[in-house]
């Protein structure tokens, strides 16, 4: 919901699911090897905050507002990756480490026969007809995410080499989240920014780049945060993409009021992660306060959601016993935990 419409077409893709897909067990199985070769991949970020605090890591005392960072997309990457090259990415990335992760007891010859397996036969069954996918990674798989970002290493890292060896090259950081990669510092009027947009469409015909760099005293939009070098320093803030519908849970939910008020404090503590100084928090949140009270969330709300903390303990003992109730309402929550 946060795509802008393009020619009055919202862009939408088909993801199927996998359940009881005929290739879901092994798809599970190579999910569990891919996820731990994910671990060797240096580019590789979790989350937005996960970037922020590379981001902080680094000294730009020596870098002015004529600096900025810009950024490299696929353009529609599950679907893009040839997947015959997807696998000979994976498995390069897994000869090297193969012995460094817990492999299943597989050899690296049943791993290529797991991945050809899961690639070349997903079956896609819509209106009681069944469909053969041929070409491009399946969005509804386990294996995509792990797949996609290990295929992407293979590319980034035969990009980085020639920039380095053909432009004298190096960013002083390069980290990437799936398919979105941000890079820098650059003059924003550097040309090599062209340059680095081609050397990277130039890997793979079907995998290919957009760039995009911030206009003079523009912030570089990047996940959910926006980012701008300032006199030596960093400034960041929350961002919202301008398509974004602002629906959030709605205070209306039928969920324990519990779990409202996990969900407003995560709200609160997350936009305050992304923001760099108390001003520029103090802003965003006037944003986030606007989006919730669109889903019903009222002043008392908000306040709470200031004070409120997360007391979840994490209990890991094996003599403990789960086991789920329907929710009726919070009454009758408190009355079964009283009884307990």
């Amino acid at each position: 919901d946060h795509k802008l419409p393009q020619s009055g077409v919202f862009p939408l893709r088909p993801i199927s699911s996998v359940k009881n897909n005929a290739t879901e067990r092994v798809d599970w199985l190579v999910t569990c090897i891919l996820s731990r070769l994910v671990d060797f991949v240096p580019s590789n970020v979790k989350n937005s905050q996960d970037l922020l605090g590379a981001l902080n890591s680094l000294d730009f005392r020596n870098y002015g507002s004529e600096y900025t960072f810009v950024s490299l997309d696929v353009v529609n990457l599950y679907t893009s990756i040839p997947l015959q090259y997807g696998i000979e990415s994976v498995l390069k990335i897994a000869e090297l480490h193969w012995s460094e992760i817990d492999n299943k007891g597989l050899s690296l010859q049943d791993l290529r026969k797991c991945l050809s397996f899961i690639c070349f036969n997903y079956e896609i069954v819509f209106n009681n007809k069944h469909f053969l996918q041929i070409k491009g990674c399946p969005m509804g798989a386990h294996f995509a995410p792990p797949f996609a970002i290990l295929t992407m290493h293979v590319v980034e890292t035969e990009a980085l080499k020639i920039l380095d060896r053909d432009f004298n090259y190096t960013p002083l950081i390069f980290k990437r989240y799936i398919d979105d990669i941000l890079l820098g510092p650059l003059l924003r009027t550097d040309p090599r920014s062209n340059i680095i947009l081609e050397v990277f469409n130039r890997i793979s015909s079907d995998i290919q780049f957009t760039l995009e760099v911030p206009l003079v005293d523009e912030a570089l939009n990047f996940l959910d945060f926006s980012v701008i070098i300032k006199k030596g320093a960093l400034d960041y803030w929350w961002y919202c993409k301008p398509g974004h519908s602002d629906n959030t849970l709605s205070k209306s939910s039928w969920i324990p009021n519990k779990i409202k008020n996990n969900f407003l404090a995560n709200s609160v503590r997350n936009v305050k992660d992304r923001c760099s100084n108390a001003d520029l928090s103090q802003k965003s949140l006037i944003r986030l306060k606007e989006r919730l009270g669109k889903n019903g969330f009222k002043e008392c709300d908000w306040a709470r959601a200031n004070k409120y903390q997360n007391r979840k303990k994490n209990n890991k003992s094996p003599s403990l016993v789960y086991f789920p109730l329907d929710f009726i309402n919070d009454r009758h929550t408190r009355i079964i935990r009283n009884i307990f």
